[in-house]
This record gives structure tokens, sequence and C-alpha cells, in this order.
């Protein structure tokens, strides 16, 4: 393996990866693994269980404390096979989180002047933070509802970083044997997606958004999807109405569009374009989609998940 790591820092407490070298040193798609299929009402039983653990406030104390673990095994291969981390256990972790939390706490203007600075953004040495933030938040709180997704439905998680609803599919909905596609930029956090996920015989294709190919990297893709996925990623985005654009027509006519558009104030990653061309986004969505959950008359407010239908 290539050395993936910017000069300064070390293996565990300033971990600072080289996010280019590291995607260019993935290693190669091997043969597909099949997938564990579990009866729908098993995996029903799954998400009843999972639900009274976080009722009765005993799913943070589980995944502190090591109870729960499965995130973790797969955060703990990552750490040491991929970015060559030192040896950890579960409350190296915690400690860790916290750590990386404290020295990401920038509230700066990034420059987003061009495709090439918004790549950029996301690829620095603080970044890091992101991964063990979302993957600590995800097993709080893993499940993520996925009744439009159907069997051998096709689905588009776009900006998918750690890719939680693939996660959530990928544990409590592998009956329906649905096909998926992620996408995203270079990040820590897709690092983590194309490193774990690779061989997933769910996982049709992953998708590297980069400056050539960044106002549409689905111009390849044959065939439309019935689901589109796009949360928390709006407000970070170069040309989130050009982009919105673009999957809508990849997304089949009555197809599922489920996004989310925080109103942020363009510090750190949100970018001042996600802020800009807010609105006018929005309008378009309302206009060429019907809203089957959610809510979206005050559009002047951040606005949480939603869950619309193309026209």
């Amino acid at each position: 393996m290539m050395n993936i790591h910017n000069a300064g820092g070390n293996y565990y407490n300033d971990m600072r990866i080289n996010i280019d070298a590291a995607f260019d040193s993935l290693p190669e798609m091997g043969k597909k693994k099949a997938a564990k299929r579990n009866l729908a009402v098993f995996n029903k039983m799954k998400i009843l269980a999972d639900a009274m653990w976080i009722k009765f406030n005993r799913m943070e104390a589980m995944v502190i404390t090591g109870q729960r673990r499965d995130w973790f095994n797969e955060f703990k291969a990552f750490w040491s096979e991929m970015l060559g981390g030192r040896p950890l256990n579960i409350m190296d972790f915690h400690m860790l989180r916290m750590w990386y939390r404290i020295k990401n706490q920038s509230v700066e203007q990034l420059n987003w002047d061009t495709i090439e600075e918004h790549m950029d953004n996301w690829k620095k040495d603080e970044n890091i933070s992101m991964i063990f933030s979302q993957l600590y938040g995800n097993a709080l709180s893993p499940h993520r509802q996925l009744p439009f997704v159907h069997k051998n439905s096709r689905v588009l998680e776009y900006g998918c970083s750690h890719a939680p609803y693939y996660r959530s599919y990928r544990k409590y909905y592998n009956h329906k044997k649905a096909k998926w596609v992620l996408a995203d930029i270079k990040n820590i956090s897709y690092l983590f997606s194309m490193y774990t996920y690779r061989n997933d015989c769910d996982i049709e294709r992953m998708i590297i958004i980069d400056e050539q190919n960044a106002d549409n990297p689905l111009n390849d893709i044959e065939g439309k999807f019935d689901v589109i996925i796009l949360t928390t990623v709006l407000e970070h985005l170069h040309k989130p109405q050009a982009i919105v654009e673009m999957l809508l027509n990849h997304l089949t006519g009555g197809g599922y569009f489920i996004f989310d558009y925080v109103k942020s104030e363009a510090t750190g990653l949100d970018s001042r374009q996600g802020l800009e061309q807010r609105l006018e986004t929005l309008k378009w969505i309302k206009e060429k989609t019907v809203l089957v959950k959610g809510n979206l008359d005050n559009i002047e407010e951040s606005v949480s998940l939603c869950i619309v239908r193309k026209k």
C-alpha cells in the first residue's frame, strides 16, 4: 500500500490522511460477497427491539461500553487496515471521537469559488472527525425508515458519506434484495464506505465525484432509479439546483426523492452557494414533485426530512 499519510501527525490522535492517495490505494473489488438475507419478520423484530433499547435509554450505554459493537468492528478494520492506525479498543474510540471533535471546532468561512476549492475543503486533515461522529451517531440511532424501497428497487444514495441509508438497508431491510448505487466526492467518510462495502453484492456501483464529472457524475449510468436519497447534502453543494435537476432526470416517473435542506450560515463545510441558491432549489423541487411526507410550507427556514414523488 502506498503512503497515504500527510507529513506530521501520527497514527493515533493526530491522523493526517492524504485523501487522494487513500482513494488511489483502495483495495480492488474482489468477489462479491453473498448478502445476509433475513426473513422480513425477523428484520421487523430487530427494528422493534432497537426502538425499545432507545426508548428505555439503553442504546447509548450499550454503544459506549461495547455491548453493541458491530459498528465498531467495521470502524476498527477501516482504521487499522485502510488508514494504518494503531490498534484501538472501544474506549480509545470514544476518547478519540471527543479529541478530534475538539480539534475541529472551526466556524470560519471557507473559499467555495471554484469546484477545485470545493473538493479540497472536504480533504482537509481535520475532517477525520466526521467519521467518528457519524458512526457514533449512527450506532445510537441505526434505523432509517425505508418504506419506499421495495423488492428489486434501484436506489441511489447521493452524497452518501458513510451511507446511513444503505447501512440501515443492510441491517434491517436486506430481505428486499434492492440494488444500490452510492456516490460522493472524496472525503474520509466515503473512503470508509468504499472500503467497507466494496464487495457487497447489493452494491451495483460506487461512484467518485470529482472536478471532471461534478456537474453530471451519473452521465454513464444506464436506466433510472426508483428512489434517490439526498440527505444532509444540499447545504454543502457547489450547484444545488443544477444537481437536483440532474438527479430528478435520473428518477423514474412517480419515483421517490428523499431530501432535507438546512438553512445554514455558510460556515465550516456549508457552502456559500448552498445558502445563496437555497430558495430557488426548494421552489424548483416543489414545482416538479408531489409531497408525500414532511413539510414544505415554510422554505424560508430549515427543511427537515421530506419524501416527494416525481410528477
